[in-house]
């Protein structure tokens, strides 16, 4: 190209070149405008918009008791209010004292409830953090807008709605409140120009203050009188008008004296102890009585009449039985024979073969006359007789 440009005529080619430089400049010059454009193209300024993130719950809860608490988000349109734009992106940061509240992220759930956890239509799932410093915590959720179309969300336009929800526990205690980081939280608006992501937040939210009560029953202190500190109190029950039971007493209490306070009361009279009746009188069954006869209400203890025994009428001329006294039984001695008397050296008879038990034989020397005490039967004088013989027979060896 070089060596034709050679061949060209050098006016020609010193024309050429010129238009060519123009051409550099102007292009240039245009590049460098649209970049300033670019640049210097007006934004919203940062949390200066009306949208808001509000906590809605309750202010008090008991000891140990669940608190959940909404997070709410109302974008009403700012940018350009004849062309609804909505909302692309969300994110809400606040604090919390850990020391009377707990919390974790699975206690965090989209929706208005701790059971559902459905964010809003359009909207991806929670984005959840927790950070801790001291007894201070940070909660931080985000969420962001499938876009649809050229607008972003505009469900929350004209009235707030839930973003999320955050399920608390109080664990002890206190007073205290949940509180908005402003400065890290933010609500981002779509554009016409769908270019620009400008924080429509508000600077100043409003925050939720809550109480968590103690449900620990104090105990009672009991009233001492100073006058009588060591005095014990009396219950009184108020008896019927008409006791329908009447229990003995297993002793007969010894009445008491009128004690050191006022008036004491007479027969019939209540009563709270035995110092509240007359001498000579106790407290039974709240009413004053003479232990003697305690179901008396008069107290006379008339002495009972003895009822004489009745003696049967006799008929003449019928014989009635006498208490004949009843034969006493003696008892008769018995003899006993305490040894058999020596009756001499007994002499095998000859037929003593044929009468194994002495056949009626007596041994010599026993009277048959004698008293029944003496005489002996056949069988003590068959053992005399075997006795005998074993003598014999083992004494001669």
């Amino acid at each position: 190209m070089l060596e034709k440009l050679q061949n060209v005529p050098s006016r020609t080619r010193n024309l050429f070149l010129g238009l060519l430089l123009l051409v550099l400049v102007v292009g240039l010059f245009i590049g460098v405008k649209l970049s300033q454009q670019k640049v210097t193209a007006p934004k919203a300024t940062v949390g200066a918009g009306a949208a808001t993130f509000s906590f809605s719950g309750n202010n008090t809860v008991d000891e140990g008791g669940a608190l959940p608490v909404t997070v709410n988000v109302y974008a009403p349109e700012t940018i350009d209010p004849t062309t609804p734009d909505g909302i692309v992106g969300m994110r809400a940061i606040f604090t919390y004292d850990n020391s009377l509240l707990q919390l974790t992220t699975d206690d965090i759930k989209a929706g208005a409830t701790c059971v559902s956890d459905t964010p809003l239509p359009g909207w991806t799932a929670l984005v959840k953090q927790i950070t801790t410093n001291g007894s201070i915590s940070t909660a931080s959720i985000e969420s962001v807008f499938f876009q649809q179309g050229i607008d972003g969300y505009t469900g929350a336009s004209s009235a707030s709605q839930t973003f999320a929800t955050a399920c608390f526990t109080a664990t002890q205690a206190g007073n205290g409140s949940l509180d908005w980081d402003i400065s890290q939280s933010s609500i981002l608006a779509k554009t016409d120009a769908g270019q620009n992501l400008p924080n429509v937040l508000a600077s100043s939210l409003p925050g939720l203050a809550y109480a968590v009560v103690s449900t620990t029953v104090p105990t009672a202190t009991p009233t001492i009188d100073p006058g009588n500190p060591t005095a014990t109190p009396t219950t009184y029950i108020q008896p019927s008008a008409t006791p329908t039971t009447y229990i003995a007493p297993s002793a007969t209490p010894t009445p008491t004296g009128t004690g050191g306070g006022g008036a004491t009361n007479a027969c019939g009279g209540t009563c709270g102890s035995n110092n509240n009746c007359n001498a000579g009188l106790y407290c039974y069954q709240g009413y004053c009585r003479a232990p003697a006869c305690p179901s008396s209400t008069n107290c006379s203890c008339a002495a009972p009449t003895a009822t004489p025994t009745p003696v049967p009428t006799r008929v003449p001329g019928v014989v009635y039985p006498t208490n004949t006294p009843r034969p006493v039984a003696t008892s008769t001695p018995i003899a006993y024979v305490t040894s058999a008397p020596y009756l001499g050296e007994p002499t095998l008879s000859p037929d003593l073969a044929n009468n194994p038990f002495l056949g009626g034989q007596r041994p010599e020397g026993v009277d048959v006359t004698a008293s029944p005490a003496v005489r002996l039967s056949w069988f003590a004088r068959f053992l005399l007789w075997i006795q005998e013989l074993l003598r014999q027979i083992f004494g001669s060896r």
